[in-house]
């Protein structure tokens, strides 16, 4: 019987192929590829309720369309009512709305950081990983190529896994 091997070198490279006396690497699970140190951080947008973080984005809105300077004198008067009623809301729930808003920028970086980041323990090391293969275009040079994904139907649709769920294979 053929012994075939896929063995992962973290750093995104993927070594498939047949080899008579193929020798596994360190068994991995999904959940081990995250950098751990890159997963924990405070988000504050994760403590609100549905019906906050859809008034937080409705302070956005309102916001955004006086600053504009559109609409009625009618239009805007009600507008006005309404952030004040939302933004009164927000805060006898305990929120800051514009320091909330000051975070956007610094909680997008952590999330970023946090989905591609890969666990520097397994760098250059060769491991095992169980996943699925979606195909993927050639490579330039006409070799084929797949994404090894942890789920059957990931990246056949929208969104994709995040970066650090995914590795690319070459053929």
């Amino acid at each position: 019987m053929r012994n075939w091997f896929c063995s992962a070198v973290f750093a995104g490279l993927v070594l498939c192929g047949y080899d008579a006396a193929a020798t596994p690497g360190t068994a991995l699970d999904w959940a081990d590829l995250p950098d751990p140190s890159a997963q924990v951080f405070d988000d504050p947008y994760r403590e609100l309720s549905p019906e906050q973080f859809d008034d937080v984005l409705f302070v956005v809105r309102i916001r955004g369309r006086l600053q504009q300077e559109v609409g009625s004198a009618e239009e805007r008067q009600k507008w006005q009512l309404l952030l004040a009623e939302t933004e009164d809301a927000l805060v006898s729930d305990g929120i800051d709305v514009d320091w909330l808003l000051d975070q956007r920028e610094v909680v997008t970086e952590r999330r970023r950081k946090a989905g591609t980041s890969g666990n520097p323990q397994f760098d250059g090391r060769t491991i095992t990983l169980a996943g699925f293969a979606i195909p993927a275009p050639s490579d330039p040079d006409g070799r084929p190529v797949a994404y090894l994904v942890p789920e059957r139907g990931m990246c056949s649709h929208m969104p994709p896994p995040p970066p650090n769920q995914m590795i690319r294979v070459r053929l």
